[in-house]
């Protein structure tokens, strides 16, 4: 997803801006906390270039190596998940 995190420009806080349409401010610390151990925290597992992320907000799509580093982490994941289901011998 792309992601915009700046200051407020009049008083404290973030200004979030999440794939081009999604618009808000952190203002207490409560939501600043709670939005980086969630959101934050999962943008800064998976970053992109800024090249990678300035073509994403001119075409609105991911190039095609951020889309095949997704698809592979989503393979490893359920590879992951299946090898926990197998009975262990």
């Amino acid at each position: 997803m792309g992601l915009a995190v700046d200051p407020v420009p009049d008083r404290p806080g973030f200004r979030i801006l999440i794939n081009k349409g999604i618009r808000f401010d952190l203002t207490t610390q409560e939501q600043v906390e709670d939005w980086c151990e969630k959101t934050f925290a999962w943008a800064c597992e998976n970053p992109v270039s800024q090249e990678e992320y300035l073509a994403w907000w001119r075409t609105g799509t991911w190039p095609p190596e951020v889309s095949e580093r997704e698809a592979d982490k989503n393979r490893r994941k359920r590879e992951r998940i299946a090898a926990q289901r197998r009975p262990r011998k």
